[in-house]
């Protein structure tokens, strides 16, 4: 992922990523060591989801990583709530727990040698001062809120593929985080559940107001729940948006942002997956 420009924090950024750079490195004799994120820049406003979209590889993933705490970025600053949880240069590094965040993985990460109940009240302990009445209230009010009520004595192994993502997002939404990251949460799940799971998702942000941002290498998803969409320049160039209206002034490399502006996907778009984009002449607007 290559530099990205004109993406200021402003006074209600409530995430704000400045020149952040990730290396994984290579052999002992510095072979094969790669760039992951290079010198990105990233702002997400209150109430805003971002989604990042681009091909697998190409460095989504490890920024949102990143962003968790999950990975130690080589060289940037991260910002999350007006508080610096990451800094190269004053050598600021905040453990993930205390980033006040939730997080959705691609696999769902739920343990399962643990109840339903017990996987959603987990983040909780991290509060601290939360009574156990207090504790099964609010696992009790995510769980019915997004339709998984009565599944709390469940493992996830006896659950299906929609109620595991469902306690998965019950878990990142209980301890009422500010920052919500998702790292393809509905690429396990078959094309109609998808479907369902996106209107769903679109519901949820707006009844609890969160900040987010969502990572998908797929195009339609992308349009349909992002506020703001930021894409890869390593996607092919006639894989370019519907309408040149629907983008700000972008960047010079990198992450492109712009508004989601052709929302619902339009009818010329809809029968166009991923890779008859690339393929079909014509389709594509003018990238600028």
């Amino acid at each position: 992922m290559a530099a990205a420009t004109g993406l200021p924090g402003g006074s209600d950024a409530i995430v704000s990523v400045s020149g952040l750079t990730k290396t994984y490195p290579g052999d002992r004799k510095g072979h094969g060591g790669v760039l992951a994120v290079d010198a990105v820049d990233l702002a997400v406003r209150r109430g805003e989801l971002v989604v990042l979209l681009g091909p697998s590889g190409c460095g989504k993933t490890t920024l949102l990583r990143c962003i968790a705490g999950l990975e130690q970025p080589a060289q940037g600053e991260i910002r999350i709530n007006g508080r610096t949880v990451y800094s190269s240069r004053d050598r600021v590094f905040v453990a993930p727990e205390h980033r006040h965040i939730g997080m959705m993985f691609q696999s769902y990460a739920l343990w399962p040698h643990m109840t339903v109940f017990q996987n959603v009240a987990y983040p909780l302990a991290s509060l601290g001062g939360l009574g156990k009445d207090e504790v099964r209230a609010r696992v009790a009010g995510v769980l019915e809120r997004l339709g998984v009520a009565g599944l709390d004595h469940r493992y996830p192994g006896e659950l299906s593929g929609g109620q595991q993502q469902r306690v998965a997002l019950a878990r990142a939404l209980v301890g009422s985080p500010s920052v919500m990251l998702f790292d393809e949460p509905l690429s396990n799940i078959d094309a109609k559940v998808r479907r369902r799971l996106r209107r769903e998702l679109r519901e949820l942000k707006a009844q609890a107001d969160f900040s987010g941002i969502y990572v998908t290498h797929d195009q339609e998803e992308a349009m349909e729940l992002a506020d703001t969409l930021a894409r890869s320049t390593n996607i092919p160039p006639r894989c370019t948006w519907p309408s040149s209206s629907a983008k700000s002034t972008a960047y010079r490399a990198g992450w492109k942002r712009s508004p989601a502006t052709a929302r619902p996907f339009p009818r010329r778009w809809a029968a166009c997956p991923w890779p008859a984009c690339m393929r079909a002449p014509g389709r594509a607007t003018r990238d600028g």
